[in-house]
């Protein structure tokens, strides 16, 4: 361990007491943590089941699907086909893959546009299973912005990278991730495909009963559905263990145990260069070749989450200090978990400030203070109060009060019956702050006018389904005069609330910014209400549940 470690016995009660947090508030069965420094394995934890009502304990050698983690193995592998000169970063994605069309007014993309999420490309609508489809339906979009300008995560432009590698390499992209990375790496207990052969080995994942709700602690989970892939943007399953070796890599550098897997050029390129800053993301850094660079009190962090159907995790490699913490989980994608988990163990081993630390106790709602107060439309009102004696937020109206619970990214969940439906957040608007939920919008001195959106004739307005478990449903809704579309649960599901915005008749763009690519097309109306919508070639029917 390094000068900077925290004694291990103190380490692991640590790790305990926040693996007891995560299981006590967030939907999460199971967690594996490791922590490696430049030489080793300082500690792994593991708690909790391998799946629903399972007795096998989660281990050091359970496998989890890590998800976007898996776009940096990808990245190092197209990094090392540049060294080998069967690449250029540089070239356009047309000279690898000549069938590969976007409708667009500029000028190419190229494998470093992919590679850093600048491309223009959509995030992705899985609106195919495989890989090789997907991409070939992305001719059917539009690009919202000229490549290298505007970081947009894209899924999408991942899986053209996986095809490139397959297209140069003459192989299957988990054949050569596994013979280029995970074999030179040690991980023995690692694929870099999700198929059924190996769904035994693997923990079972999870996701809420209700997709169409927050999720509030205690909420019933299922088994999530099963989902093979093999495309670049989410392929690996891997363990604690054998992750632990990919971050003490990545804190070497690219070199571990006298292993080179890129070249100290190539790894450089990877931590300097990075996205513009020019972002609708809330990102902690900036977007690098696979991986986010943080700057943080002076350290380089490494960082990326991975979501998957039923799986969650988080990698932060903390070059400084030479210090590295995986997390694995069977929390459903999005849950939350992973990330807090990760970030907070790993401020513990590098001794960190303790105030940026993010409590996993979901009554802990930071900056709480500023949700204080009465709030109301002129029809609906609520009282947000604080405890004196544990800070928790509870939402009071009609005489009833339910418990408002983080659910990360700027959204509270409310125990509330009739405040249940919707994540609620605050919002600026001309200055003034507003707290939504759903059709409503509300502020300290009222704004008469808010209405209920199944009252105002809007045919788009309601609640829509696929049987995708990556974005299961959405409810449309008209907010203050425009139309939103707000999703409660699922992996590659918005958290912002986006605004729908009409560009061509009963064509929308998803979001407010016009640099954003994707689109969400109405279907045909009957009787007053829209039958379906389409989002990026994906359907959504009009679901019977309001």
């Amino acid at each position: 361990m390094t000068r900077h470690a925290v004694p291990q016995a103190d380490l692991l009660a640590k790790i305990l007491v926040l693996l007891s947090e995560a299981h006590n508030w967030w939907p999460m069965p199971g967690a594996a943590v490791c922590v490696v420094n430049r030489h080793g394995e300082v500690i792994t934890v593991c708690s909790g089941s391998s799946g629903l009502g399972s007795m096998e304990v989660v281990s050091a050698g359970t496998r989890f699907e890590i998800g976007s983690i898996s776009k940096s193995f990808n990245c190092l592998v197209l990094q090392q086909l540049a060294d080998e000169g069967l690449v250029d970063i540089s070239a356009p994605v047309a000279s690898y893959l000549p069938w590969f069309r976007v409708q667009t007014e500029h000028l190419p993309i190229t494998l470093r546009h992919l590679m850093q999420h600048t491309s223009g490309l959509i995030a992705g609508s899985d609106a195919l299973a495989d890989a090789f489809p997907q991409a070939v339906t992305l001719a059917d979009t539009v690009t919202g912005s000229a490549p290298g300008e505007f970081f947009h995560y894209s899924n999408a432009g991942y899986i053209l990278l996986g095809l490139v590698i397959e297209q140069v390499t003459g192989q299957r992209l988990a054949d050569a991730v596994q013979q280029r990375i995970l074999h030179p790496l040690g991980m023995g207990d690692s694929n870099a495909s999700i198929a059924s052969g190996t769904h035994h080995l693997m923990a079972a994942g999870t996701q809420p009963l209700h997709h169409d709700l927050p999720v509030l602690p205690g909420d019933p989970l299922l088994p999530a559905p099963w989902v093979e892939a093999d495309g670049a943007d989410g392929n690996v399953v891997s363990t604690a263990t054998d992750m632990g070796r990919y971050a003490r890599m990545l804190l070497g550098r690219g070199e571990i145990d006298g292993v080179r897997i890129i070249s100290e050029g190539r790894f450089h390129e990877i931590t300097h260069d990075v996205a513009p800053p020019d972002s609708l993301t809330p990102l902690p850094g900036r977007y690098g070749l696979g991986l986010i660079v943080e700057e943080d009190h002076g350290h380089t962090r490494l960082t990326h989450s991975g979501g998957m159907v039923g799986y969650s995790s988080h990698l932060a490699a903390d070059l400084t200090s030479q210090l590295a913490v995986v997390v694995l989980t069977n929390a459903n994608g999005g849950s939350g978990p992973a990330e807090l988990l990760c970030r907070n163990i790993l401020d513990i081993v590098t001794q960190g400030p303790d105030d940026k630390r993010c409590a996993l106790d979901r009554t802990q709602v930071r900056d709480a203070g500023r949700y204080e107060g009465t709030w109301t439309d002129g029809a609906f009102s609520i009282e947000v109060s604080r405890e004196q004696s544990d800070g928790r937020l509870t939402l009071t109206s009609a005489g009833e009060s339910g418990a408002l619970y983080d659910s990360t990214q700027g959204r509270l969940a409310c125990s509330h019956p009739q405040w249940r439906q919707f994540h609620h957040r605050l919002e600026e608007w001309d200055g003034e702050a507003r707290w939504t939920y759903g059709d409503r919008c509300l502020t300290r001195t009222g704004r008469p006018g808010s209405t209920n959106g199944s009252k105002t004739g809007n045919p788009m307005v309601g609640h829509y389904r696929c049987y995708s478990p990556w974005y299961p449903s959405f409810r449309i809704v008209e907010q203050d005069g425009r139309l939103r579309l707000i999703a409660a649960t699922g992996v590659e599901a918005p958290s912002d609330n986006p605004v729908l915005v009409e560009v061509e008749p009963d064509t929308f763009r998803i979001g407010l910014d016009p640099r954003l690519p994707e689109r969400l097309v109405a279907g045909p109306k009957i009787d007053g209400v829209t039958a379906w919508v389409e989002r990026d070639g994906f359907r959504y029917s009009r679901f019977f549940r309001p």
